[in-house]
């Protein structure tokens, strides 16, 4: 029996319905499935489709940024060079006026270092002079002390032996008389040389010498002028550093064999 003939009979009739029934269901379902798959895939596509959307509107944006951001780097660029000019021009002028100011300072303090050690020379010389001076000074009243001591000694000697003598012969009353008269002499020199040691006008010279040396302590002076003349020198040398500080490649050699 053939499958037609089979389906014409009752049984097959009611077979095939079933079967076409079943098929029917499962195709309605696989239909129903393939919808939902479908709209699920249609809500995708419109969800790229936005998504693609924005993209290219952000993409747009960003070329517009981009587009902008170039135009003002170009602005900005070409400011900042005039700018970096501009700055470059007004420190080098400000530079070598600075350098100008500091060689001018660097120079008054190097005029002054000078004047000053000249002064502290003139007074180191002035100072050994004064010593040598007060030296022979020295050696002088020394002298004149031994030379008062030797009197005082011949003085005590002939009264001494004026004292002792016992003879009252002509002789010994002439010597005697010869003895008492250099008593006097020598009492007379004595007296001279307590009362004025040196040639009349000579003491009060030596006494005004004496009086300026301690007036004028040069010993006093020369440390503050010693003091200064450290100063000025500390104050070159910062100078110097700050002046080499602006400008590294200043040589010093010419500034330093000048002083």
């Amino acid at each position: 029996m053939s499958i037609l003939q089979f389906y014409n009979t009752p049984y097959g009739y009611r077979q095939g319905v079933l079967i076409d029934a079943e098929e029917l269901r499962q195709m309605r379902a696989e239909n129903a499935d393939l919808k939902l798959k479908l709209a699920q895939e249609k809500r995708l596509v419109k969800e790229a489709n936005g998504l693609l959307d924005r993209q290219e509107s952000q993409l747009e944006r960003l070329k517009q940024q981009k587009a902008n951001f170039e135009h003002h780097l170009k602005l900005n660029s070409a400011a900042c060079e005039a700018k970096i000019e501009e700055l470059t021009e007004h420190f080098t002028f400000r530079k070598a006026a600075i350098i100008r100011g500091q060689e001018q300072q660097l120079q008054a303090l190097q005029a002054r270092v000078v004047e000053v050690e000249e002064e502290v020379e003139d007074l180191t010389s002035r100072l050994s002079n004064e010593q040598d001076a007060s030296a022979l000074i020295k050696q002088h009243l020394n002298d004149q002390q031994a030379r008062v001591l030797q009197l005082e000694r011949e003085t005590g000697e002939a009264r001494v032996a004026v004292q002792i003598e016992q003879n009252p012969s002509a002789s010994a009353v002439q010597q005697f008389n010869d003895q008492h008269h250099r008593v006097l002499e020598l009492e007379q020199e004595l007296n001279e040389l307590r009362t004025q040691p040196f040639p009349p006008g000579q003491w009060e010279a030596i006494q005004n010498h004496v009086a300026q040396l301690h007036a004028n302590d040069t010993a006093e002076r020369e440390l503050p002028l010693r003091l200064e003349v450290e100063r000025l020198r500390n104050e070159l040398e910062e100078m110097r550093a700050n002046v080499a500080g602006a400008d590294p490649l200043i040589d010093w050699t010419d500034h330093d064999e000048q002083m």
